[in-house]
């Protein structure tokens, strides 16, 4: 039968039934339960061990004993004080750990309502929820829990944030913008064209660029915010509301595409084709109602056509895929 046992555990010692024996004498120590006098014994652990001995009878006398020595497991002692921050922002980690504990197999952690986090080690990594609470351990083996040990965890909030730009577009010849509109003040700025609290339109380039906006409390807690700021070329190439008559296709193009332009049937007028950053790419003069062009060569992304006819200018886009 078992040698380590806990007490007020059943527990089943037995024998090989011995020849010519018609009863047996078992023993117990002193605060166990149990009796018999077959070759086993269903017993009930006190709370120390010692020696189960049974010895084996006929009507000529007992035999000497048969002895086997058992222990009782003790229930885990309570862990040491947990190590870890006591303080935290919300959604803030941490981690948290006791000292090894004797006779513990494994151990079993609680952490506050709205925390994530779960282990059975001596250590448990923990993302703090909206509040704080109490993070406990216990020590565990196979006879119980043992009490808990417990930490007070404060939970900081989170910082209210706002950024709200005063520019949302820039030239991208422009001066440096000193940047502002972030809330609370005190905070970073980053990003994209962002140098300390400017940004440098020529840097960033053209496109629309996200600008971070980072401030920290003086709970060491930080929350950020974002806007955006487009650097255009500033040529003038916006797409003309009004292109009644005029036509591009296929739209998006990989390369090959067709301007139908009714107007130039009628009078002769110049095409530009230029790229995003206001370069050009083809000019032609036409007296066409259907001109072909072949942008294969070139990177995807978007192109412009321009079509003066006397006092009329048009702009529409052309988008390679």
């Amino acid at each position: 039968g078992a040698t380590n046992v806990c007490s007020s555990s059943s527990q089943v010692y037995a024998i090989t039934p011995a020849g010519d024996a018609s009863t047996y004498s078992w023993t117990l120590p002193s605060g166990w339960a149990g009796s018999s006098s077959t070759a086993s014994i269903n017993a009930t652990a006190g709370n120390t061990g010692g020696t189960i001995s049974v010895i084996a009878n006929n009507m000529c006398g007992a035999s000497s004993p048969s002895n086997v020595t058992v222990a009782i497991l003790a229930i885990p002692a309570t862990p040491s004080a947990i190590s870890g921050a006591s303080s935290l922002c919300a959604s803030g980690t941490s981690t948290y750990s006791i000292a090894t504990v004797p006779g513990a197999s494994n151990y079993v952690w609680n952490l506050p309502s709205g925390w994530l986090g779960s282990s059975n080690t001596t250590s448990i990594d923990a993302q703090a929820g909206a509040a704080g609470g109490n993070i406990s351990v216990q020590a565990s083996n196979a006879c119980g829990n043992s009490a808990a040990q417990s930490l007070s965890i404060v939970v900081n909030p989170l910082p209210i944030v706002s950024l709200a730009l005063t520019t949302d577009l820039l030239c991208v010849n422009a001066s440096a913008m000193t940047l502002s509109g972030g809330s609370p003040t005190g905070g970073t700025y980053s990003g994209n064209g962002v140098n300390a609290s400017d940004f440098l339109p020529a840097s960033a380039g053209l496109g629309t660029h996200t600008i971070t906006y980072t401030y920290t409390d003086g709970n060491a807690c930080s929350s950020s915010a974002t806007d955006a700021i487009t650097v255009d070329a500033c040529l003038g190439l916006v797409e003309t509301a009004n292109t009644t008559g005029i036509d591009v296709y296929p739209s998006p193009t990989n390369g090959a595409f067709t301007i139908r332009c009714e107007a130039l049937a009628a009078q002769q007028g110049s095409i530009t084709i230029y790229s995003l950053l206001g370069e050009v790419i083809y000019t032609t003069i036409s007296h066409s109602a259907l001109n072909q062009f072949d942008i294969s060569p070139l990177s995807k992304g978007v192109y412009f056509a321009k079509i003066v006819i006397g006092n009329r200018v048009n702009v529409v886009e052309i988008v390679k895929q």
